[in-house]
């Protein structure tokens, strides 16, 4: 396995909490496996070890399809951290 692939892999196990509790809220898109893999894939463009609240905002929108579940997500980014 590639360095790169070890990377990615780790910064999905990192976002899979968040993704999931993205899939509870009431949205009108939850994320998917495509869009969780998007996000890590984010995570490691801005080599991010850990979903901060800054890192949330610039990298949601890999995560989050639809514009008004962005808006309301954005408010809430607070609870998706956890």
């Amino acid at each position: 396995m590639r360095v790169s692939t070890v990377c990615r892999s780790s910064r999905f196990l990192i976002a899979q909490p968040s993704v999931a509790r993205l899939r509870g809220m009431d949205l009108v898109k939850p994320p998917g496996a495509a869009e969780a893999i998007d996000w890590a894939e984010a995570l490691s463009v801005l080599s991010l070890d850990e979903v901060t609240e800054d890192g949330a905002r610039a990298t949601l929108g890999w995560a989050i399809k639809n514009r008004e579940d962005l808006q309301t997500v954005e408010t809430r980014i607070p609870e998706l951290l956890g």
